[in-house]
């Protein structure tokens, strides 16, 4: 049997044409989807493709027909590929929709679960894959984007903590700056007011409540709203509701709690407030000092190191027993040291029993009766 080497070459040829073809097809997933739109996907090939086929041209007498068909062989391959290119928009497009109902489904059903971390990962899904700017292909409008964002900072004030917290201020805020048309500022500023709640600033608290109720009194609200794609009604978006919120929210914080401490550094300003609760989110313990006059000084644990570095040379804690009080005009001597670590409990503690020195007795004197 005789072998053709020149149908060898050009199986050869055809092979190497198909590989390339379909390496070339795209890969995509919902994270890298192309956004397009009013895009139609036709099956039919291109009219300058079918051009191509119906006025093909003979070949050249003596020229081999192989040319031609590896030239064929290149149009079929690239029909292919925007065929499935496609097929494979349209599918990501169903899957991107499918993903965002997941998403918000699951993160408000986390959020009123009090499941903060779940929620926050889900609505910070939904802010990495939603373009605000093409929410019409997800059937959204702005007000929707809007609630997303909302959820996002309210997932992030339930975590509590002090990053979190700054984060979900600065969302709030967001809501405030971009997007005022949509009237939802009375429950971003009821929201900063949950924040500087949660931080025990209670005056600074009390400011942002003031102005979500002002909102309020001039109608400016959005209206009941439900979240995205459900019919689930977020409770804050009803008036009376808020209303409600409010009014518990302002009580609280005219008549705030005694704090556990009040730092008496001249320069306290690495912290939010000098008033130190337990309860604060950035708590990172304090010392008190308590002179055999009973007055009681406190500092962060943060300015009592700055006021030892400046003032008395990283005087140890302990000597500072028997010194002379801190209060202003107290004559008293300091008598006992208490030191909070950043668990709330007492670390340690130190005492020295001072006597006060006996007044002298009062002179008696005694007086005739007169008659």
């Amino acid at each position: 049997m005789q072998f053709n080497h020149e149908d060898d070459h050009y199986h050869q040829k055809h092979d190497t044409t198909i590989r390339y073809a379909t390496d070339g097809i795209p890969r995509l997933s919902v994270t890298n989807l192309p956004r397009t739109e009013n895009e139609v996907c036709s099956l039919d090939f291109p009219p300058s493709q079918s051009h191509q086929y119906k006025g093909r041209s003979k070949n050249k007498p003596g020229e081999p027909e192989k040319k031609q068909d590896h030239l064929d062989l290149k149009i079929e391959s690239k029909t292919i590929q925007d065929k499935l290119f496609c097929t494979v928009h349209q599918v990501d497009s169903t899957m991107l929709l499918e993903v965002v109902k997941s998403l918000i489904h699951d993160g408000y059903t986390a959020l009123m679960d009090q499941r903060c971390h779940s929620a926050e990962q889900m609505f910070s899904q939904l802010l990495n894959i939603i373009d605000p700017s093409e929410l019409k292909q997800l059937n959204l409008r702005i007000i929707n984007y809007v609630v997303i964002i909302y959820g996002h900072a309210t997932s992030l004030l339930g975590i509590g903590l002090p990053e979190a917290l700054t984060k979900a201020e600065d969302q709030f805020k967001r809501i405030i700056v971009h997007y005022q048309e949509e009237r939802f500022d009375c429950l971003a500023y009821y929201g900063i007011g949950k924040v500087y709640l949660r931080q025990n600033r209670f005056s600074d608290a009390l400011n942002q409540f003031m102005k979500s109720q002002t909102m309020i009194n001039r109608k400016i609200v959005p209206g009941v709203l439900t979240w995205p794609m459900t019919s689930q009604v977020i409770e804050e978006t009803r008036t009376e509701n808020l209303q409600l919120f409010l009014k518990n929210c302002i009580e609280e914080c005219k008549f705030p709690p005694e704090p556990d401490g009040v730092c008496r550094y001249q320069h306290c300003h690495g912290h939010s407030k000098i008033q130190i609760f337990f309860t604060d989110p950035d708590f990172k313990g304090f010392i008190r000092m308590t002179c055999c006059q009973q007055c009681r000084v406190e500092f962060h644990t943060n300015c009592w190191k700055k006021l030892k570095t400046t003032n008395y040379s990283d005087k140890n804690d302990k000597d500072f027993l028997q010194e002379l009080c801190f209060t202003p005009d107290c004559t008293g001597l300091i008598s006992k040291i208490v030191i909070f670590s950043s668990s709330g409990l007492v670390k340690c503690e130190f005492e020295q029993k001072i006597t006060k020195p006996k007044e002298p007795p009062r002179a008696i004197i005694k007086q005739k009766c007169s008659r």
